[in-house]
């Protein structure tokens, strides 16, 4: 009987090799072919593909080549783990670090070395008994200059892809986007054939990953690192130009709602645009920045949303100077992206700022002027400054109303603002009589379920609950809620406001366990998208503590008011109507608790902090 034998066929990329030489599968031994090339329907084997490790394998993988123990201290931990991480989770890349660090004898110079020299670090070889011929770098170039020969369209393509999503590049969007493309780019996109041609060339060689039924693409991060550092600065920038102008041309302005769904299918793609493109002295990228900043903003991704607008503001105040109008429109952006997080203080400072700029630039009468004034109206009236919250919303209405018109958008946002002003100050009637006017006229220009006629609908029944209408406001906040869940989904932080306002109503009803439960969705919700110092979250986290003294829940009630006050004071200071609020709320649960020497601490504390300065 034949003796038992193990064959092993190392990156066997072209079948045709051993075409004939293969032995017959006869039971007394095995045949294992490593290969980059799916078309291996010639083989008579079983397939089996080999993807990259899971994390907690990579880390022990690392681990083990440099000789560290499986549970190293926590530093030991992180920069593993950050070096797998940076890594992608390739096995290759992993040993070529591995190797590298066992030379260099200290882990934590690994990644500054890679962000340093990338390039090199990637087409280094270790001396010695290395057990693999090729660097990182090289093991994909070899392919790519099979490619060039092969199916040189596959090559373009991948350049292009070098600089786009590399978890998932939807082909609808290059198809979509490939008219904005320099000529011999788009070809190879807007035609099928070619365009499979090239995606199976590419997954032939290992180079992506197609899938979703033939739509999705994927790639290693370090084959795009690769990919990119081998071009030339010249057509480096043809291709950065063009992936900008494909985001631009396929992202759409959700401005108009209907794009919304559209947006959020695009989102990582245009993202991932930007990521690249050489920022000071490309006109469209600003452009594409700021159309997905807006769209960030109106679906509720209130932090991305940040940290685009404040890069697109210091990047046109480098570019242009801080006396240009785009600047001015860039720092309104940064100013209500603050203002969306729930950073009132600084928020206000930069709406200060802008306006002074505005008259300047553009004067009052310009609506960018107007757009500052609003925001800055917005800001007081967070910051508990009413009354100059009203006078700025007068102002920006009539100014809107006289050179927009009072159908306009941003006459609406000014008359709901002055009605929220209203509220405020406690003028309830007169605040219901313009926010019902301000529903009316946008129900008939915006339509029943846009965003802002949402936003209408929820204040109204918002003053009704002041004015003791709850049933006319549960109804109101009911519909909003619904619509808003449907139309810009289940966590949008709009949603948190309906859910509080109808939790609100049934408190008021007498129905605590209904409101109990909204209150804990809203702050759920909140939490998750929001963070747990967000205005709205404690808003939320103070409905539930009133909901608890309304049934004696003292105890818990007390935790909860403290945890406001706590939060509200580090973040809107002690003298905020709110944080005083809550100081009050918590005195009273105190003394219903027995704890009277506290609760007098914290008013005598509170009635401190809210005096008046000394002159």
């Amino acid at each position: 009987m034949a003796s038992k034998w193990l064959l092993v066929i190392d990156n066997l990329d072209d079948v045709a090799v051993v075409d004939g030489y293969l032995p017959a599968p006869n039971g007394a031994g095995h045949t294992l072919i490593t290969t980059r090339n799916k078309s291996s329907d010639g083989i008579p084997a079983q397939g089996l593909e080999v993807t990259t490790m899971e994390k907690d394998e990579s880390v022990q993988f690392l681990l083990k080549r440099i000789g560290q123990p499986p549970l190293p201290g926590p530093q030991i931990q992180a920069e593993i783990e950050r070096i797998v991480g940076i890594l992608g989770l390739l096995p290759l890349a992993i040993e070529h670090a591995a190797a590298y660090i066992r030379e260099s004898q200290n882990i934590t110079e690994f990644l500054d070395s890679y962000k340093e020299n990338r390039r090199e670090l990637l087409d280094w070889r270790p001396v010695g008994n290395y057990p693999y011929q090729y660097s990182v770098a090289a093991t994909w170039r070899m392919s790519l200059r099979r490619l060039q020969i092969s199916c040189p369209n596959a090559v373009t393509a991948i350049q292009y892809l070098a600089f786009l999503n590399p978890d998932e590049i939807l082909i609808e969007f290059l198809k979509a986007g490939a008219k904005h493309l320099r000529p011999e780019a788009r070809d190879n996109f807007e035609n099928n054939f070619r365009l499979r041609e090239s995606l199976n060339a590419l997954q032939n060689f290992s180079l992506i990953r197609v899938s979703g039924e033939g739509m999705k693409i994927s790639i290693h991060r370090l084959v795009q690192v690769v990919v990119r550092d081998d071009l030339s600065k010249t057509l480096e920038a043809l291709i950065l130009t063009d992936i900008v102008r494909l985001g631009l041309g396929v992202f759409p302005d959700i401005s108009d709602q209907n794009h919304r769904e559209t947006c959020r299918r695009y989102r990582s793609q245009a993202i991932a645009c930007l990521g690249h493109s050489n920022r000071i002295v490309d006109p469209e990228w600003h452009r594409l920045a700021g159309r997905v900043a807006l769209y960030l903003q109106e679906d509720g991704f209130y932090r991305d949303c940040l940290h685009w607008s404040r890069l697109t503001f210091e990047i046109r105040k480098t570019l242009l100077g801080l006396e240009n109008s785009d600047t001015l429109v860039s720092m309104n952006a940064l100013a209500l992206a603050y203002f969306n997080i729930g950073k009132w203080i600084e928020s206000a400072e930069i709406f200060v700022e802008a306006f002074a700029m505005g008259k300047e630039i553009v004067g009052t009468e310009n609506p960018e002027t107007s757009v500052t004034m609003t925001g800055l109206a917005w800001a007081c009236g967070r910051l508990g400054l009413c009354s100059e919250e009203v006078k700025l919303h007068k102002i920006a209405f009539e100014i809107r109303k006289r050179v927009l018109g009072e159908g306009h958008p941003d006459t609406l946002m000014s008359m709901n603002g002055l009605a929220w002003g209203y509220d405020s100050l406690g003028e309830c009637e007169a605040a219901a009589m313009m926010y019902h006017r301000t529903l009316e006229i946008s129900k008939s220009v915006l339509g029943q379920e846009h965003p802002d006629t949402l936003w209408s609908m929820d204040r109204l029944a918002a003053t009704y609950i002041k004015l003791q209408r709850y049933i006319e406001a549960q109804a109101l906040h009911q519909e909003a809620l619904e619509k808003r869940k449907r139309i810009l989904g289940a966590k949008h932080p709009e949603v948190v406001w309906s859910l509080n306002g109808l939790a609100e109503t049934y408190s008021n009803l007498g129905l605590k366990i209904q409101a109990a439960a909204l209150y804990h969705e809203a702050l759920d919700i909140s939490r998750s998208v929001l963070g747990d110092e967000h205005p709205d979250t404690l808003w939320s986290m103070n409905g539930l503590a009133v909901t608890y003294t309304s049934s004696g829940e003292w105890a818990r009630a007390e935790a909860l008011f403290r945890e406001t006050m706590r939060k509200r004071r580090k973040t809107l200071g002690n003298r905020h109507p709110d944080t005083l609020w809550s100081m009050t709320k918590l005195a009273e649960a105190l003394e219903r608790l027995g704890r009277h020497d506290e609760a007098t601490e914290v008013l005598n504390y509170g009635s401190v902090e809210s005096a008046p300065d000394q002159a």
